[in-house]
């Protein structure tokens, strides 16, 4: 059933958003090593800034399987940009890799250690929330997926919140569309992205039109923040990525490889060690945090179609992350991304074209629950993870087109083919 022709153009008006990254790889595959480089002290210890000139996909593969925590990069330039911990750090310069140390300070290495007053705290987001809820009680409804891990310690009261947003009546047979932000902890403008979308559709409701008539027949799911512990250190200034998960030696999960599809598959793109960045987890949905981000999007009555945000590369990627083969649905998720690219003028690429991750939300929606599920990188270099404010303003414009078209295309994703197919045949 073909979408209304009046809802494509609300996503072409409520657009705006360049960087890249990598060539195809096989599969999920943990080997070599590379180290970058400018020591600060961490949580994690003494770890390296630095800049990768790579000459293949396979040596961004091995310095990511090295221990790269990579930041972003520059597909068309073959640049990438990240941190790694000293210890790995002549290992990985031994495999001849082109590695150049950077200021730690310098422009896309890493947060600046600045938290703009304009970014929403944990605590602001969550009063936002409740009273958005109050104040919209019949079309928005507010629960908690579940506790934080330093919730469940005792440590802390945070929640992972989702909203519910639909048109009044009977939603059980409504299209549903899933949105998801803040999986890594220093990424800051998906948080402002995802609460943007939220404010947009009660206050397009309540204005009529098109954003009433989507979701008079759409149900949209939003998770702003989806790590809350990890944001609040980000707060604080902290470059960090993971849950705050404390073990003996070495301190959180890197939540986006802790999923069970595929989870420590060869430890593709992630790691076995706590002390690493894209440490896996010591067993499939081990933390809490992942645990209700599945239950949230598993129990979504008739996802059709969703997105994951995260910082930065400016890509929009689809599945498969964890190998190079193409996906069941290859050409639908390849239109789908690159119609989505068209919005915000950013790299659409399979996921693992970057480098092979496994245990993603993404592949995980995908891959258990049968629903397309895309990731977006916001920004570039020179963003970075908190870039100002104001510049986080211009770049949720960027991608507030992309989120419209998703629901508009929700009663049937596939339908995206039908349209290429009638082009065609012009």
């Amino acid at each position: 059933m073909a979408h209304s022709s009046r809802l494509v153009p609300l996503a072409a008006r409520m657009l705006a958003a360049t960087v890249l990254l990598m060539g195809g790889l096989s599969a999920c595959r943990g080997a070599g090593l590379v180290p970058l480089a400018s020591a600060v002290t961490t949580a994690q210890g003494e770890s390296l800034y630095v800049r990768l000139d790579y000459r293949s996909p396979a040596e961004l593969q091995a310095a990511v399987a090295g221990g790269l925590d990579l930041f972003g990069a520059e597909m068309d330039q073959q640049r990438a940009f990240g941190r790694i911990s000293a210890e790995n750090l002549k290992r990985l310069q031994a495999q001849k890799l082109r590695l150049t140390i950077e200021p730690a300070n310098a422009p896309g290495m890493g947060v600046r250690n600045q938290f703009d007053r304009g970014y929403r705290t944990y605590a602001q987001l969550t009063s936002e929330l409740q009273s958005l809820a109050a104040k919209h009680p019949e079309i928005m409804q507010l629960k908690s997926a579940g506790p934080s891990w330093e919730t469940t310690q005792g440590k802390a009261d945070r929640q992972l919140w989702t909203v519910r947003i639909t048109g009044p009546g009977d939603a059980s047979k409504r299209p549903a569309v899933a949105f998801t932000a803040n999986v890594h902890a220093r990424e800051l403008v998906p948080v402002e992205l995802a609460m943007r979308l939220i404010q947009d559709l009660l206050t397009g409701y309540a204005s009529g039109g098109e954003v009433k008539q989507l979701l008079d027949t759409r149900v949209v799911y939003v998770m702003p923040m989806a790590n809350p512990d990890g944001h609040v250190r980000a707060e604080a200034g902290a470059d960090w990525r993971k849950n705050t998960h404390a073990f003996d030696v070495g301190m959180g999960v890197d939540l986006n490889r802790n999923f069970p599809f595929k989870w420590g598959f060869d430890n593709g793109g992630s790691s076995d060690s706590p002390r690493s960045d894209t440490y896996q987890g010591p067993a499939p949905a081990s933390e809490p945090e992942t645990q209700a981000i599945k239950a949230f999007l598993s129990g979504i009555p008739n996802l059709k179609i969703g997105m994951d945000y995260h910082s930065y590369s400016n890509l929009v990627m689809w599945p498969w992350g964890w190998t190079a083969s193409p996906a069941p649905d290859a050409p639908m998720l390849e239109t789908i991304g690159r119609k989505l690219a068209s919005f915000n003028r950013y790299k659409p690429i399979q996921a693992s074209s970057l480098y092979p991750t496994c245990g993603t939300i993404r592949d995980f929606v995908y891959g258990e629950l049968h629903v397309p599920y895309f990731t977006t990188e916001i920004g570039g270099r020179m963003d970075g993870f908190d870039p100002p404010f104001k510049r986080a303003q211009e770049l949720i414009g960027e991608n507030r087109a992309g989120a419209m078209y998703l629901l508009s295309i929700a009663d049937n994703p596939a339908q995206v083919l039908q349209t290429t197919t009638k082009r065609r045949a012009r």
